[in-house]
């Protein structure tokens, strides 16, 4: 809703944590600001049938990884991010806006060497782009076994440090919680 400004021909314009239907599909969205100043990633689900639901992240939230922050601060992506993974199903399956899961995984086996969940999964990618076979969907719960952005958002007992690494990852410097591009 925060960017109605930039789609002039919308009609209505959505918001967090707003339930949507359309046919037999429920949608939820969820607010994962960081990206964009009002980014939001779709939860979509078959009410009674089979499988779990889908999450649909567009730039905010990739396998291994997050989008790079352009109009909001770290600690609003953290926020969300924390969020996010309390309230959506572990069992989600993670659907990105882009494929960037082999370049991710190498960082985060660059990160942490001793991950072998992170080891595992950048095995399993390369694999299937040597088949020619996409990366995703994943498990949302899944992501907290090697993406640290997901790892220190989750992470009850974060600290001071953590959160700089966050911002690291995010590619600022220090814990700005003003919102950028105001």
């Amino acid at each position: 809703a925060e960017e109605g400004w930039r789609v002039p021909a919308a009609t209505r314009l959505v918001q967090h944590r707003e339930e949507l239907s359309a046919g037999a599909l429920a949608v939820r969205c969820h607010a994962l600001r960081g990206h964009t100043r009002g980014s939001i990633c779709y939860e979509v689900s078959l009410p009674g049938g089979p499988g779990p639901a889908c999450l649909f992240s567009g730039d905010s939230i990739f396998v291994g990884g997050c989008g790079a922050l352009f109009e909001r601060s770290a600690r609003v992506l953290h926020g969300d991010l924390g969020r996010l993974f309390r309230e959506v199903p572990p069992d989600t399956l993670l659907f990105p806006g882009h494929e960037y899961t082999v370049m991710l995984l190498q960082m985060a086996v660059a990160r942490d060497r001793h991950s072998a969940q992170a080891r595992e999964k950048l095995q399993w990618a390369r694999a299937r782009r040597a088949r020619k076979e996409p990366t995703v969907p994943t498990r949302l719960g899944d992501e907290l076994g090697y993406n640290a952005w997901a790892q220190i958002a989750m992470d009850p007992q974060a600290g001071p440090e953590d959160f700089r690494l966050f911002c690291q990852l995010c590619g600022v410097q220090d814990d700005d919680t003003s919102d950028k591009r105001q």
